[in-house]
């Protein structure tokens, strides 16, 4: 008489976004998804702000040191915060190559583009004011 052997083989997986079952004896700590979806978004917000926060101590007194007078005449107090905005975020790329494009509509046919970038190359600004002219056509004023 002959015996068989069967083996069976079974795989289990796990699923991509673990589900919170175990209970925790802290009081303090969420016991439902939602609740824990909740304090996890909130910690990264405040993660979030504190390293802007980090960013502005550093850039808003270089930024004020380092534009022109005619600058700050010129440039509207929303536009600034857009130009911050964009030099933030090439500073937090750390890359050395890199451009960012800030477009503000003065009028219903006028917009401002502010080029944003992370270094100075020759023929930049010939390419930049290329660029626009290929896009807008005529160019009505060009500031630099």
């Amino acid at each position: 008489m002959s015996s068989f052997f069967f083996v069976r083989r079974v795989a289990v997986r796990r699923a991509l976004v673990p589900v919170v079952r175990r209970r925790t004896t802290k009081s303090w700590i969420p016991q439902n998804e939602s609740e824990l979806q909740n304090c996890a978004m909130t910690a990264l917000k405040h993660a979030f702000t504190a390293m802007n926060l980090s960013t502005a101590e550093t850039l808003i007194p270089w930024f004020l040191n380092m534009m022109p007078a005619s600058y700050f005449r010129s440039v509207s107090h929303e536009d600034r915060l857009q130009h911050l905005r964009a030099i933030s975020a090439l500073r937090s790329l750390e890359s050395r190559d890199d451009e960012l494009r800030v477009v503000t509509a003065a009028s219903e046919d006028e917009r401002v583009v502010t080029f944003a970038t992370t270094g100075n190359r020759p023929g930049l600004l010939l390419r930049q004011v290329q660029q626009l002219s290929r896009e807008a056509g005529r160019l009505a004023q060009v500031q630099v």
